[in-house]
């Protein structure tokens, strides 16, 4: 097929549409917020349908295809490109931390999506070359809100994951001390809570 990696975005939006559920489709949007867009296709069809093309076309351009993806304004186009994303790195491809921060700054803007980006694609990454979780620092510093709470959640998925993860996840913790955005104080409130587990767990181990 001819210049396949511009129609494999198209093909998965036809497939997506065939799966559409609008009651679904509603909930998705009492769920995340009144401006989300959405087909209404449950998230396992979703990994169904990224498991297919990834197993039928290897070889492609993924990064340029999920970036296409994470441009549509649907729900589930960006899902999809999320998840391709993560498997495109469990697969042994390369993308660097700052790479999808572009893309988050460009392309996320709901908590959902975020959530998924930071957990699919920035832990994964961070686990496989840890040094890169030094980059988070950026992040926490930045005014876009989703690159803050991004790497909130990113903490939250690497615990148990890497090293010296308590402090890491303190320190960052720290740093958002002030923060105001409700988006991200729920996150913070999420990180505060695995940290108080951590906590809790080692101090029951050491009597």
């Amino acid at each position: 097929m001819s210049n396949l990696p511009n129609k494999i975005p198209i093909l998965i939006d036809e497939e997506l549409k065939q799966q559409k559920e609008k009651e679904y489709a509603q909930e998705i949007s009492r769920m995340i917020g009144k401006g989300i867009v959405s087909y209404g296709v449950k998230l396992p069809k979703i990994r169904k349908i990224v498991k297919k093309y990834f197993k039928e076309f290897p070889n492609e351009n993924w990064k340029e295809i999920c970036k296409t993806l994470l441009s549509k304004e649907i729900f589930e186009n960006k899902m999809v490109g999320i998840f391709l994303l993560g498997l495109f790195i469990k697969k042994g491809g390369k993308l660097s931390i700052s790479e999808v921060g572009e893309l988050i700054k460009n392309y996320i803007d709901n908590w959902a999506t975020c959530d998924e980006i930071s957990m699919e694609v920035v832990a994964r990454i961070i686990k496989n070359s840890p040094n890169e979780i030094k980059r988070l620092n950026g992040w926490i510093k930045s005014e876009n809100v989703w690159l803050r709470r991004a790497a909130l959640v990113t903490i939250v998925k690497l615990k148990n994951k890497i090293e010296n993860w308590y402090e890491i996840a303190s320190q960052i913790l720290s740093s958002l001390s002030k923060e105001k955005e409700p988006i991200v104080r729920k996150a913070i409130n999420w990180l505060r809570r695995e940290i108080a587990k951590y906590s809790n767990h080692v101090i029951k181990s050491c009597i």
